[in-house]
């Protein structure tokens, strides 16, 4: 579960990280721990924004039964 400020960051060139690309890094990521799985999308998101500050809020909430 997670906030608009995820899919919404917007790299360089002004192009947004977006759904699909959060979505695809999740299940790429679903065999690891819900820790692993947030972290891997707060790295991705830094490394998508090349530098530039976040301009939203950013909430990830990940569950795993």
């Amino acid at each position: 579960i997670g906030t608009d400020g995820i899919w919404e960051t917007r790299d360089g060139d002004g192009n947004r990280f977006g759904k699909d690309a959060l979505r695809d890094l999740v299940r790429a990521n679903a065999h690891r721990s819900p820790r692993d799985i947030q972290c891997a999308v707060l790295d991705a998101l830094a490394r998508f924004r090349q530098g530039r500050t976040q301009e939203d809020d950013v909430t990830l909430v990940v569950l795993k039964a």
